[in-house]
């Protein structure tokens, strides 16, 4: 419980000891939730799984939905890390969701907030589709017109409509990302932590949901 109270609201330690019963010592709390977080976050592997995607697969040549989601954290100001979302630094995830079940099955990063989306995915997803398998995402990642279907790429009405579903879907995985605090405040526990809580975060929503 400790772990999930840190990840959720992700207050000042001092903060934390007075709010749970027994005020545990900062330094027991510190020690045991980091080792929770890193324990959660192994299980990626096993809960977000690529092979996933093909749930409920109904033959469409895009099986998930990929973005880039942003994310705020403590640095010296750098403009590679800087994201445009927030104007300050930031690390960014690569995130890929099923369209059928609308679970996560795919985490790349982190990365500098600056980097382009269209170039993370350049970097593994598009490598790991299947032959003439496609992903959907939003028209940030035109360019890739063989492996990335985009908005503008919809010619009837009905086509749009799906691809304003399919991406909807797409933002409440995310949306069930940032109702963890940690995620959403600026970041204040070094870079390297990051990705560990990350991870934790995507498989309690996953195996939660």
């Amino acid at each position: 419980m400790w772990t999930l109270y840190f990840l959720k609201l992700y207050n000042a330690e001092e903060v934390n000891i007075q709010n749970i019963e027994g005020n545990p010592v900062e330094k027991t709390f510190r020690k045991w939730v980091w080792l929770f977080i890193e324990a959660i976050s192994y299980q990626e592997f096993p809960v977000i799984s690529w092979e996933k995607r093909y749930k409920g697969d109904i033959g469409c040549p895009a099986l998930v939905t990929i973005d880039g989601t942003d994310m705020p954290v403590q640095h010296k100001f750098d403009p590679k890390f800087c994201s445009h979302k927030f104007r300050s630094n930031g690390l960014k995830y690569e995130v890929g969701v099923c369209i059928q079940s609308g679970n996560i099955v795919w985490v790349n990063g982190p990365f500098r907030g600056g980097e382009y989306d269209l170039n993370i995915a350049r970097q593994a997803v598009i490598g790991v589709l299947e032959e003439g398998e496609m992903v959907e995402a939003d028209g940030g990642y035109a360019g890739e017109e063989f492996y990335i279907k985009i908005p503008k790429d919809a010619k009837t009405e009905e086509h749009r409509h799906i691809k304003t579903v399919t991406r909807s879907c797409h933002e409440t995985a995310n949306n069930r990302l940032k109702l963890f605090r940690i995620l959403k405040a600026q970041f204040r526990h070094g870079l390297e932590k990051h990705s560990m809580c990350f991870r934790a975060v995507v498989v309690i929503t996953t195996t939660t949901t």
